[in-house]
């Protein structure tokens, strides 16, 4: 047996030498296969990302061009015939506009009082010179159907109207009856 070895020695040496130089070779080459696999996968997410970050960006953009296209509501502020020089007797005209409202809705006024003025209102902030503002806390009863139809003529009043609070509670007694609390701002011109 001793001879066998020594016969092929050389043989077993130069295949143990290939096998080493072949694995030796082989490793690199597999491990930068895996490498450039994961390369590839995580270019192709980042690609399809960057397609859904173009795709949200072309319907912002086409939301934005659309909006343009539409009409702006814009509302005008009521001006009284008299004014009372900031009392609240200068909103009466407003008052009588939202007790017109609530009576061609249906709902029934519990309570309505003045409150004090918004000073954290946007339209008083930025045109405080010019407008001035008052808080209405409402307490009304009536149906859904009938504060639907009050919410939608607030809506489409030629005047700027607006909804501060507003909470509804239905009767305990009759879920169909609501109890609706709702400040409301009211504006004018000075």
């Amino acid at each position: 047996m001793n001879n066998l070895i020594k016969k092929y020695a050389i043989f077993i040496l130069i295949i143990i030498i290939a096998i080493v130089f072949g694995i030796k070779n082989t490793v690199p080459v597999v491990s930068g296969y895996f490498n450039s696999h994961k390369n590839i996968k995580v270019k192709q997410d980042k690609v399809e990302d960057l397609k859904k970050k173009i795709e949200a960006a072309k319907l912002a953009k086409l939301a934005e061009e659309r909006k343009k296209d539409e009409p702006k509501i814009t509302k005008m502020i009521y001006e009284p015939e008299y004014k009372a020089g900031g009392s609240n007797a200068s909103f009466n005209g407003m008052l009588d506009t939202i007790l017109e409202l609530a009576k061609q809705s249906g709902l029934k006024v519990k309570t309505i009082e003045f409150k004090s003025s918004p000073e954290s209102d946007p339209v008083i902030q930025n045109h405080g010179s010019e407008y001035e503002a008052k808080l209405l806390g409402t307490q009304f009863i009536g149906s859904y159907t009938q504060l639907q139809t009050f919410m939608r003529d607030i809506y489409k009043h030629q005047y700027l109207i607006g909804i501060n609070d507003f909470k509804v509670v239905p009767y305990e007694f009759n879920k169909k009856v609501l109890i609706i609390d709702m400040n409301l701002t009211l504006y004018l011109k000075k």
